[in-house]
């Protein structure tokens, strides 16, 4: 699936988790709620996001640290 398909929720949550990981910024449930408007214990921002490692566009390494999968490396390359 391309980034471009995914739902409003998901795109916006997978930038920000992108970009935080690109500038080496904390990431953590309060900004993305903060971002997306949804309280952080939120089932809706939950699905979301665990929808993305579903999808292969995040690896969770454990509770709330990501990784970008290899096959989604080249969001992430400095030109």
């Amino acid at each position: 699936m391309e980034s471009r398909k995914l739902p409003f929720l998901q795109s916006q949550i997978l930038d920000h988790i992108y970009l935080s990981i690109y500038k080496n910024k904390n990431l953590s449930i309060e900004n993305i709620s903060e971002l997306t408007g949804y309280p952080t214990r939120s089932k809706i921002l939950s699905n979301a996001i665990n929808s993305l490692v579903k999808k292969e566009f995040l690896e969770e390494k454990d509770k709330f640290i990501f990784s970008v999968p290899e096959n989604r490396q080249t969001f992430l390359k400095k030109e």
